[in-house]
């Protein structure tokens, strides 16, 4: 969905109507299937995957997962371009490296940024 468009997502109607799409397209799929659902979720904010634009790993990325005094940032979305489990592995170490330098009264450790 095109940025200017999300707007279409904030309203009950609205969302009712891709819920209904939604589910017209899955009986396509599985003709006879007969699906009656109770209840549809639409998550608004979606996923957080930002556009790749120039400086975004070199630049902005470091800066996304400097702590904020007390909070630390550990996260697949906050490494690098490729959201993975081992990603969010190493972010999270990287987060208690941080805390533990907070809690010790220690400068934080510097990052590189992560690429690829």
């Amino acid at each position: 969905m095109k940025e200017d468009d999300r707007g279409y997502l904030l309203t009950e109607g609205s969302t009712r109507k891709i819920a209904e799409n939604v589910l017209r397209d899955f009986q396509k799929l599985f003709p006879g299937s007969n699906v009656d659902p109770i209840e549809v979720h639409i998550y608004r904010r979606g996923h957080p995957l930002y556009m790749s634009t120039p400086g975004l790993y070199t630049t902005v990325q470091p800066l996304v997962r400097e702590p904020m005094d007390r909070v630390f940032f550990a996260n697949t979305d906050s490494e690098g371009p490729e959201s993975t489990t081992n990603k969010g592995i190493l972010a999270a170490h990287r987060a208690v490296k941080q805390v533990e330098h907070r809690l010790a009264g220690k400068p934080m450790p510097k990052h590189a940024g992560v690429a690829g």
